[in-house]
């Protein structure tokens, strides 16, 4: 799509690690096209059989390990196992294997990576690409009840669809929004529902990130008063869950009791 856009433009793709270095590269123009996973190797680069027995020859069928020979670390500082793990010798040859499983193909290196967000695909030929499995996320805003006395705790929780139910992501502590309202200069809107209008605030606005998933804002009131909470200016693949958001609502509480032994 980039190509298309801006047809000058030399995109170029590294691959390497800190155990290793740089290991691969593919270079896409207008005129080559694109593809994902395809890596002319660097100098000093094999992929290693699957017991780590031998190096496997380019144009070979089977999958093994990409690693890396010559100027390579010594090891990992203070762990042997990780050390004995990463860095092996193959038929007298010492090598760094970062982790990354791949195949040997002519003149590049078609490889996939082994994590869950990234996943092998095998087409007509057999060989093998690099594709990403996407997630659907969202931002979900609660609903949150309290008195007009008080400061109210809102929570934002990043989730991503499993399949089945929408799960927090609790590996995620890089999404951020700044919690100030629009009107100062934040990504926070407020939509008065019922009350006062100009009734809610942010206490003490800022940028911030979530911490596994989770960030919580703190609202106050000068009244009773009852107001959507959203968020604007997110990234794309960020929606909000509710598109009107999450309800702030001060002085007017979700149970009609006063005490709960009024049920009895």
């Amino acid at each position: 799509e980039f190509l298309a856009q801006l047809p000058h433009l030399i995109l170029i793709d590294g691959l390497g690690s800190s155990e290793a270095g740089g290991q691969g590269s593919q270079v896409s123009t207008a005129a080559t096209g694109a593809s994902t996973g395809r890596f002319t190797p660097g100098p000093d680069n094999a992929i290693l059989a699957e017991d780590l027995s031998v190096a496997l020859p380019a144009g070979h069928d089977g999958i093994g390990w990409w690693a890396k020979t010559g100027a390579i670390p010594l090891g990992y500082l203070g762990d042997e196992a990780k050390t004995r793990k990463t860095f092996v010798a193959v038929n007298g040859v010492r090598y760094s294997i970062p982790g990354d499983r791949a195949r040997r193909g002519r003149g590049h290196v078609n490889t996939w990576i082994d994590t869950q967000r990234l996943v092998a695909a095998a087409n007509a030929d057999g060989e093998f690409s690099l594709q990403a499995r996407m997630w659907n996320a969202r931002i979900n805003i609660a609903n949150a009840y309290g008195s007009e006395k008080l400061a109210l705790p809102m929570p934002f929780t990043v989730q991503y669809w499993s399949g089945t139910n929408w799960l927090q992501s609790t590996t995620d502590s890089t999404t951020s929004f700044n919690s100030a309202l629009v009107a100062a200069g934040g990504n926070l809107t407020a939509t008065l529902v019922s009350g006062a209008a100009n009734c809610v605030a942010v206490n003490a606005p800022a940028v911030g990130s979530v911490a596994a998933g989770v960030r919580t804002v703190s609202l106050v009131a000068t009244g009773p008063c009852s107001y959507s909470i959203s968020l604007a200016g997110m990234p794309v693949y960020l929606p909000i869950a509710i598109a009107a958001g999450g309800r702030a609502t001060f002085g007017i509480f979700k149970s009609p009791l006063v005490y709960r032994r009024e049920n009895y």
